[in-house]
């Protein structure tokens, strides 16, 4: 059976992606958090989430210079 790119899309956890682009960047979660607009913790809990709100990776994409929508 062939896997689609929409089939493939779901299988990405986001905030694993997001945890290792912020550290190929040799950024703090402290600094990314200041950047994004969130306490620290809530960075945390963004590395957890398989999918996240649209909104909010428009925002990660632009801080880590990395688009995770159309990159991933």
């Amino acid at each position: 059976m062939k896997t689609t790119a929409s089939q493939r899309k779901k299988s990405i956890h986001y905030g694993q992606e997001v945890r290792a682009k912020l550290e190929e960047r040799g950024m703090t979660p402290t600094e990314f958090a200041k950047r994004i607009g969130c306490s620290r913790s809530n960075v945390y809990s963004i590395f957890t989430r398989e999918a996240m709100d649209t909104g909010l990776l428009n925002k990660i994409s632009d801080v880590l210079d990395f688009d995770f929508i159309h990159d991933l």
